[in-house]
Formats: structure tokens, sequence, C-alpha cells
């Protein structure tokens, strides 16, 4: 199965975030959408997006965290991905 879109890097935040909660719905993973209430340059509504996968053993869990901020925050979406 293919989750990466046909152009990998996005080029701006709500892209990135449309990829990153389309890859959640793929893998039919449970997605958390929490607004920071801030607004983006483009006027959206800035969010932290938690995709939670069940798992067998509650006792842990595996934290994947990333921040989208400057360039460098668009490659490591892509990561995200990956």
């Amino acid at each position: 199965m293919t989750l990466l879109p046909s152009h990998t890097i996005a080029c701006d935040y709500s892209t990135s975030r449309k990829h990153f909660r389309e890859a959640a719905a793929t893998l039919r993973l449970t997605l958390e959408v929490h607004s920071i209430n801030q607004s983006g340059p483009d006027g959206e509504d800035l969010t932290i997006d938690v995709a939670i996968a069940p798992g067998i053993h509650t006792k842990s869990a595996l934290v994947i965290s990333s921040g989208l901020h400057g360039v460098e925050g668009l490659l490591g979406s892509a990561g995200n991905l990956s």
C-alpha cells in the first residue's frame, strides 16, 4: 500500500496537513485535531494533529512528534508519511 501522494514534499502547511490526515484515514487511525488558537499566513486554523493506532499493550506507547516550522518542517512532514 502506498501512502505517499504523487508529490511527497508539500509546499505549504495546509497541503502537508492534508497529506497527514489522508494517510491517517487510509490507515484507519483515529485522528484528533487540537487547535492552537492561532491562524496561519493564509488565515487557516493552526492545529496539532494526532493519529492514534490502537495497540495490544496499553502499558506502553510509541510517540512520534514533529513540528512544522520553516522550510525544514516540510521535509520532516514528508518523513512522517514514509
